[in-house]
């Protein structure tokens, strides 16, 4: 089955590595585009990120308030996302910012409209970003709108839901969880990975780190831990517990990235 994550951003791809790049990371049975806010090309570009199936796409027009997205023009935007996807079996449709509300209306009205899911992230109050301050009205009638489009509903923080009076068909998914856990119902290829577990920690193993906290949750029998950096090695006998040893820093996002919670 041919199925695309269409991301719809509030951040450009090559930045922090933060809540959109850990989704992607984990839509490993998707093709992931990645559309990019504020830069354009002519013809449209489609880049290679480094990571399996991901892809950043650089739009006709950028979509960023400010930069050039008009109703007279807005159709050169949509026919190139709808171009973009349009032999896709399944789209899910991941948006962060109500700006892209009518673009998603454009596509969930197209002819690929039974293959389409949206799902919309709220990760942060946007009309209140120094650059955005200006279409403060604009963005909160958007968001209002792509409400109403939207199969699935996310916020990160009960302020968040307060703010924008979310309805009840919300779900909450913390910056700590996995959201790759929602996008699949799978459980994570630990052994792939080379880690076996949902808890775990990189860094120097010193008398300050807190011991008798990875006790009581190796006590628990309910979280595998992986442990990673060097003098752990008094915490080796405890079930439930596997010390790595030092590796490379530039080797612990890929070996660690399916972990539910970093401590």
């Amino acid at each position: 089955m041919n199925k695309i994550l269409l991301y719809l951003p509030i951040v450009q791809w090559h930045g922090s590595v933060q809540r959109p790049q850990h989704l992607c990371f984990q839509a490993a049975d998707f093709t992931v585009y990645h559309v990019h806010p504020t830069i354009n090309a002519n013809p449209p570009q489609l880049k290679e990120t480094g990571y399996h199936n991901i892809y950043e796409y650089i739009p006709p027009i950028a979509p960023y308030p400010g930069r050039g997205l008009t109703e007279s023009n807005e159709n050169i935007l949509f026919e190139a996302i709808l171009s973009l996807i349009e032999n896709a079996n399944y789209i899910l449709i991941w948006v962060n910012s109500p700006y892209w509300f009518r673009l998603v209306r454009f596509l969930k009205s197209s002819n690929l409209k039974d293959k389409i899911d949206v799902a919309y992230d709220n990760l942060d109050i946007f009309e209140y970003f120094s650059d955005l301050i200006p279409f403060e009205a604009k963005l909160k009638e958007e968001h209002a709108a792509i409400l109403e489009l939207s199969d699935y509903i996310f916020y990160t923080s009960d302020h968040i839901r307060s703010h924008y009076n979310l309805p009840e068909r919300s779900v909450q998914l913390l910056n700590a969880c996995n959201p790759g856990d929602w996008l699949y119902n799978l459980e994570c290829n630990f052994e792939e990975s080379g880690l076996s577990g949902n808890y775990g920690y990189f860094g120097t193993i010193a008398d300050w780190f807190d011991s008798d906290a990875i006790k009581q949750l190796s006590d628990s029998n309910t979280y595998k831990i992986d442990l990673i950096g060097h003098n752990s090695d008094h915490l080796k006998e405890l079930s439930n517990v596997i010390c790595h040893g030092p590796w490379a820093y530039c080797e612990i996002y890929e070996k660690a990235r399916n972990w539910r919670l970093g401590l």
